[in-house]
């Protein structure tokens, strides 16, 4: 039999747990939020904001994901609740994975090829259609990712009783 976390290792978790998600949910929130206010014309601007969001997304966002899923495999194997022991926690996996692969097949690749090196920060063009389908696809996924976070807050808050 499985030993389960005591009543403070349980507090602790749950602290833990909560406030790598608001890290995750801020972080995209942020990210998002640069791609859509204020679109850079000149090529140190563009190189700036693509830079901040390469910044906020390895520092930031990424450890906060994975910090989720250590915390998310702690929960189901020590506490109750388990893996997969009700509907809403089972989607919760479900969501969690999918925005983390999203995250690292779809966005990550157009965050790491829209920062260019430094010295290169000349050849920034708002015409390069590689760099506007980047941003386009991080705006769209952005907001896929943001709205999926959301949603994960309130299966956590809610806990709906959902049919099997």
């Amino acid at each position: 039999m499985t030993k389960t976390l005591s009543t403070r290792g349980m507090k602790i978790l749950k602290t833990i747990h909560i406030l790598l998600g608001g890290t995750w949910l801020g972080g995209g929130l942020i990210m998002t939020f640069l791609l859509y206010v204020a679109p850079p014309t000149e090529a140190h601007e563009m190189y700036m904001r693509s830079r901040d969001i390469w910044l906020i997304d390895y520092l930031i966002v990424t450890p906060a994901a994975l910090g989720i899923v250590v915390t998310a495999l702690i929960y189901g194997k020590y506490t109750k609740w388990g893996f997969f022991k009700h509907r809403w926690i089972t989607l919760k996996w479900i969501l969690s994975i999918l925005m983390i692969l999203s995250g690292t097949f779809i966005m990550a690749p157009c965050v790491d090829a829209n920062v260019y090196p430094e010295e290169l920060i000349g050849t920034y063009s708002a015409d390069s259609p590689a760099y506007l389908s980047n941003i386009h696809t991080n705006m769209v996924w952005g907001l896929i990712q943001v709205a999926c976070l959301i949603v994960v807050f309130a299966l956590s808050s809610i806990k709906p009783k959902l049919k099997k």
